[in-house]
């Protein structure tokens, strides 16, 4: 009974929103309760900052480890 009356509202609610007097409402009340959106003109890209490339590698302080493989028992 409860999904028949929300699909009811929702039906409503939806022919209402069709009419140009209440979508006019309606549009002020978000526009009012979430904000302006504006949409803003793509500015021109800004150069990149320059980066140094990368540096030569560093020598590691540990030495390299030893595997020993040996067979089995």
């Amino acid at each position: 009974m409860i999904l028949f009356w929300c699909l009811c509202a929702c039906l409503a609610l939806g022919g209402l929103v069709g009419r140009r007097q209440v979508r006019a409402a309606l549009d002020d009340l978000r526009l009012h309760l979430f904000g302006v959106r504006v949409r803003v003109p793509r500015g021109q890209g800004l150069p990149a900052p320059h980066r140094p490339g990368p540096s030569a590698p560093r020598p590691d302080p540990w030495p390299a480890h030893r595997v020993v493989t040996r067979a089995g028992p």
